[in-house]
């Protein structure tokens, strides 16, 4: 009796199509809430960077300390309560401002060392030429909301981003490289004539731009947790069938 061995399907890239219709679809039904979070969180950091610049001006750099700790922490804060309301607009559920807030509590540290070590990778890697940031962005990009998601810590979190972007990292490359073209163009009249468009605009610019980046980066989440979750379950029945 001979025993076939069956070889798992190579891994399909996620469909940038269909990542769109999710973005679009929950932009569509969900954009006035995204979009406050939205505000709150941009105009929350611009106000932290303007005081701590202030401070710093007036060399009184014990507070500039201060203040910067301090308005990281609450950055940081917003930022997990509206990734969470994002995942749950892609997933078309809701959660409630205190539900937000309360599941940020968990993860607050673990947020701040991955997100803190990704950004001081992906400097470094931008120096060097670019190309090895890029590459590093494509790899562990999503550990920072996986720990939000999937409530990891950050070595698990860098270690489930190369997992799931596996296969499919030139997909995401299309994805984001489309993205920030589009990004660029929006922006085009405050980058190639500063001044000529008020101020005020280009934050509003900025802010939906940044909104619309946020559920993308959601949507694009979902798209690699359900393609891997589909190759592990090939993985277990096959194990079940070669038992």
């Amino acid at each position: 009796m001979t025993e076939e061995t069956s070889h798992p399907k190579k891994r399909e890239p996620i469909d940038p199509s269909g990542v769109a219709d999710r973005v679009i679809e929950t932009l569509r039904a969900r954009w006035i809430e995204l979009m406050a979070w939205s505000i709150v969180l941009v105009y929350s950091t611009v106000a932290v960077r303007e005081v701590s610049n202030a401070l710093f001006r007036a060399d009184k750099i014990a507070l500039f300390g201060i203040s910067y700790v301090l308005g990281f922490a609450v950055i940081s804060a917003i930022t997990i309560a509206f990734v969470r309301v994002t995942f749950a607009a892609v997933d078309g559920m809701k959660i409630s401002i205190a539900e937000s807030i309360a599941g940020s509590s968990h993860v607050f540290v673990r947020y701040i060392a991955t997100s803190s070590s990704f950004s001081i990778s992906m400097f470094i890697g931008l120096l060097l030429l670019l190309v090895p940031g890029v590459v590093f962005m494509l790899v562990f990009g999503f550990a920072p909301i996986l720990v939000i998601d999937e409530k990891l810590n950050p070595i698990a979190a860098y270690k489930r981003s190369a997992t799931i972007t596996k296969g499919t990292r030139m997909s995401l490359l299309y994805i984001y490289g489309a993205a920030f073209l589009l990004a660029f163009m929006a922006l085009a009249p405050w980058t190639l004539a500063p001044g000529a468009v008020g101020i005020g605009m280009f934050y509003a610019v900025a802010t939906l731009i940044f909104c619309a980046f946020s559920v993308l980066s959601a949507a694009v989440t979902r798209a690699l947790q359900a393609r891997e979750k589909g190759v592990e379950e090939e993985r277990l029945t096959q194990d079940s069938l070669s038992v």
